[in-house]
């Protein structure tokens, strides 16, 4: 796969509803740009700051960028915004973003990228850089050793449950979402 990420000038992923997007981390610890939508985790790849010039997290006011409230982002990357947002849903997953571009955005990014493709190696280079640090860690030896951090923590906090659990109708009240849809 390394070497197919290398051959490519960019990678391309226009996922709807994407909880990750492995192929965008891929290429860019390979040293790929990439287009992607602003959607679920791929915008984490993309390196959106706020003014202040911190890492994007989303909040109770700012769940999602799909709408481009943060424009500042890392230059591996060309995000597509969506022009349609909706709402996919279970009651495991209260909801998940499905987020549609419009293929002229899609047209324009590539083209974009084809104008600049002297500068496409560099800007991978610069994704590399960033995805392989500290702060962001997509290496195996940083995330093993956030897993063991939190596997720890999980074990020292540990209150074992009761094997049952009554639970009266009338007390039970509806789970509420942690944060407003309209932003």
């Amino acid at each position: 796969m390394h070497w197919l990420y290398n051959l490519a000038d960019i990678q391309i992923q226009l996922s709807s509803n994407e909880g990750w997007g492995l192929a965008i981390t891929e290429a860019m610890v390979c040293g790929t740009p990439f287009i992607a939508t602003v959607t679920g985790g791929m915008q984490d790849q993309m390196g959106f700051v706020d003014a202040n010039n911190n890492w994007y997290t989303p909040t109770k006011e700012l769940p999602s960028n799909h709408y481009g409230t943060l424009k500042q982002h890392g230059e591996w990357c060309y995000p597509i915004y969506p022009t349609s947002v909706s709402m996919q849903g279970s009651p495991k997953t209260p909801y998940i973003f499905d987020d549609r571009i419009d293929n002229r955005d899609a047209t324009d990014a590539i083209m974009s990228a084809y104008k600049n493709r002297k500068q496409l190696k560099e800007k991978g280079i610069k994704g590399r850089d960033w995805a392989l640090s500290e702060e962001v860690g997509f290496t195996s030896e940083i995330m093993c050793k956030r897993v063991l951090n939190g596997i720890e923590e999980v074990l020292d906090n540990f209150t074992p449950r009761n094997n049952y659990e009554i639970i009266d109708s009338k007390e039970f009240k509806p789970q509420r979402l942690r944060h407003a849809l309209t932003y």
